[in-house]
């Protein structure tokens, strides 16, 4: 009897890999962000649109990332989501959060 040996070439496709995690914030966006809330507490009727911008290095899937790290951010302090719009502007080549007030 002749044993058929596995080719090891033949392994199974790698799974695709995570998509990229935005690491922790720097001091001065939580900063920014802390700033973003306490002008909403300020003006309850106001509506922002933020713009996530993210550097040319990023996958676009990191700045969806970012979105939703500044949502849960200002969410869980008590901010309404329908007071905020969120954007990924993608790879503009600078990492910049831009704040617009849509409506007072």
């Amino acid at each position: 009897m002749i044993e058929e040996k596995k080719n090891e070439s033949q392994s199974e496709p790698e799974p695709d890999p995570e998509p990229e995690q935005p690491e922790e914030f720097h001091n001065a966006v939580y900063k920014s962000l802390a700033a973003i809330k306490d002008l909403l507490d300020k003006h309850p009727t106001m509506r922002v649109r933020i713009e996530i911008n993210t550097t040319n290095e990023r996958a676009v899937e990191y700045g969806d990332q970012v979105v939703k790290r500044v949502e849960e951010y200002l969410t869980t302090r008590g901010i309404s989501k329908d007071r905020l719009e969120l954007v990924n502007r993608g790879n503009t080549g600078s990492a910049v959060i831009d704040v617009i007030v849509i409506s007072l």
